[in-house]
């Protein structure tokens, strides 16, 4: 047995890196993902304001479209787990302006913002040929089935 076999690098990435940011990025253009993190002082901070453990603080991510006019609706509010640091969006439009915001939930139900996020636009769909929009759903689309590079690649061989 070499040196090489016994010689093993052991690195974990931190749970946390202690910043509080929430960061909204494209997968495709009808899928977006969220992460966010949520340092140990903020967390005891609204722990201690709510007066309750953070375990049982309820959490909701929101995303919003912003319109051309520039006024932004919820389109979506989903409850996650305090624990939680992720999130996909499916089924969005594409060539829109999204954002998304983390907040916390109280008992008597309102929501008080914690976090917001950068901005995004999902990709325009214009790269897809026309006669081939009508074929292509959201679900192959995330599945990352097609992006419209397959037909650029139709003349090589991989056998």
């Amino acid at each position: 047995m070499g040196a090489a076999e016994n010689f093993k690098i052991h690195f974990e990435l931190p749970r946390s890196y202690e910043e509080n940011e929430i960061v909204l990025m494209v997968r495709n253009p009808f899928c977006l993902f969220a992460y966010w993190n949520l340092s140990t002082e903020v967390r005891y901070v609204i722990s201690k304001h709510f007066n309750r453990d953070w375990e049982s603080i309820s959490l909701i991510l929101r995303l919003y479209e912003i319109a051309d006019s520039g006024v932004a609706r919820c389109v979506r509010e989903v409850g996650v787990a305090p624990e939680s640091r992720k999130c996909y969006f499916d089924n969005l439009q594409p060539g829109r302006s999204y954002y998304a915001s983390l907040g916390i939930k109280t008992p008597e139900g309102e929501v008080h913002q914690v976090l917001h996020s950068n901005r995004i636009v999902t990709p325009s769909i214009a790269g897809i040929p026309i006669w081939k929009r009508a074929t292509v759903s959201a679900e192959e689309v995330s599945k990352e089935k097609y992006y419209g590079y397959e037909e650029r690649l139709d003349f090589f061989s991989f056998s």
